[in-house]
């Protein structure tokens, strides 16, 4: 089966680079050629121990609800239920300039992840991930895509595999929490000269 992964598939600021944020989810059997091996479907998004989202067959698309929240000239903000290996996650997500703010909630246990891609290169630059107390940031191509966590207490993971799409190549970061609500910023700003 050759498609994208599920979840978050992309954010775009205008100026900051297309592929900062991730430009494209990254398919676990992609059906053209990549620099690395194929690696498991990878977008931002919400799982347990058992998976994440973006590697998830809906088979039934009922199975997954969108509901709009909200609608203003300054924000938008929408969740999605997502039935995920036996659990049920519900992802809202506000949008604002230049900001996203999210809460992931596992309404079946205290068992709760959060992926992001961060950029490695595009093959003409070169991202750099900076470990910062309550997240990360990663610097490329003059700008910075902050990740931060709000909870009091969780674990930062920087995994090791690789992932690639039409544009550059990821690697994930992930946050982890032992309880059942996650709340995350990301943020793409300037970098400062």
């Amino acid at each position: 089966m050759h498609y994208d992964a599920l979840g978050w598939g992309r954010w775009h600021l205008m100026g900051a680079p297309a592929e900062l944020a991730l430009s494209c989810p990254v398919a676990a059997h992609p059906s053209f050629l990549t620099i690395t091996p194929p690696s498991e479907a990878l977008a931002l998004g919400p799982g347990t121990s058992d998976g994440f989202v973006a590697g998830m067959s809906i088979k039934k698309p009922s199975e997954c609800k969108v509901h709009s929240i909200s609608v203003s000239d300054s924000a938008v903000e929408f969740s999605v239920d997502w039935p995920c290996f036996g659990a049920r996650i519900t992802e809202t997500l506000r949008l604002e300039a230049g900001s996203v703010h999210v809460e992931a909630v596992n309404h079946s246990t205290d068992d709760l992840y959060y992926r992001v891609p961060m950029i490695l290169t595009d093959g003409e630059a070169w991202g750099t991930v900076e470990a910062l107390d309550n997240g990360f940031a990663l610097h490329y191509k003059g700008f910075a895509f902050m990740a931060t966590c709000e909870n009091s207490e969780f674990e930062k993971l920087q995994e090791t595999w690789i992932a690639s799409n039409r544009n550059a190549l990821y690697r994930p970061i992930c946050f982890k929490v032992n309880s059942r609500s996650i709340k995350l910023d990301f943020r793409i700003v300037a970098a400062e000269n």
